[in-house]
């Protein structure tokens, strides 16, 4: 099976392509501006892996990578930076990338689409969180916004088209390759190896309490929604399955 992993680049991608590798699948990963060669993929980069410079907010992008590579799967991934975009253009970038992958699913018949959610879609929701709890509308943050829309959009471009959708709810990740201190556990790493004086940290919604998952954990249940056979539901939960506090 040929993989594309939209943002397969990014932090949780490259495990990702890892992964996929690993289980005797071919991946083509998309970068747009950023890329990164860690050791555990570069022996791969022309062989199995392949990688296209692609803005999938374009069709023809999209169309253009398709059709190159005869694509079987496709782990979208790809997301703007916190905080990198205009309000306005943080809408175009986010809605044009989720239709794009979905019609180019559609148009190239592939097998199933597995879209990156987030548990910061139970922003509002008393714990433990399950995947059918119902959602608040109200969203204080472009990344709540942003993933519930995309499931409300997915799942009813399912429903219209038929095509295999499922939504993957991923948690905190940490590991190896992550590159910011937005995630409470690189700061308190870099606060100890510092020596520096930790604040406890405020992460908003979750209170002390947050789902953390090894990036690895992340890039298997991501590996293993795109492959089973039969899936009994639309939307997983990808997380340690338990409220980890500081």
């Amino acid at each position: 099976m040929k993989i594309l992993i939209t943002g397969g680049t990014g932090f949780i991608g490259l495990h990702t392509a890892r992964a996929f590798l690993d289980a005797g699948h071919d991946v083509v990963a998309t970068q747009f501006r950023v890329r990164r060669d860690p050791p555990f993929v570069a022996n791969e980069l022309g062989n199995r892996l392949q990688r296209e410079i692609v803005d999938i907010t374009s069709p023809y992008g999209m169309a253009d990578v398709m059709r190159k590579h005869k694509i079987d799967g496709i782990v979208h991934l790809a997301v703007p930076g916190v905080g990198a975009l205009s309000a306005a253009e943080d809408y175009r970038s986010n809605m044009l990338s989720l239709l794009n992958v979905l019609d180019a699913a559609l148009t190239f018949n592939v097998k199933r689409v597995t879209i990156a959610s987030s548990v910061v879609a139970y922003e509002g929701v008393e714990g433990p969180w399950f995947e059918h709890a119902f959602l608040p509308m109200t969203s204080t943050n472009a990344t709540t916004t942003y993933k519930k829309a995309w499931e409300v959009l997915a799942h009813h471009f399912a429903d219209r088209t038929k095509l295999d959708i499922v939504l993957a709810r991923i948690g905190y990740i940490y590991g190896p390759l992550y590159h910011s201190m937005y995630n409470i556990l690189a700061r308190l790493v870099h606060s100890a190896v510092r020596g520096q004086e930790l604040v406890k940290p405020n992460e908003g919604f979750g209170g002390d309490a947050l789902d953390y998952c090894y990036v690895k954990d992340c890039a298997d249940a991501l590996l293993r929604l795109q492959t089973s056979q039969t899936l009994t539901q639309r939307t997983y939960n990808i997380g340690a399955g338990r409220g980890t506090t500081v």
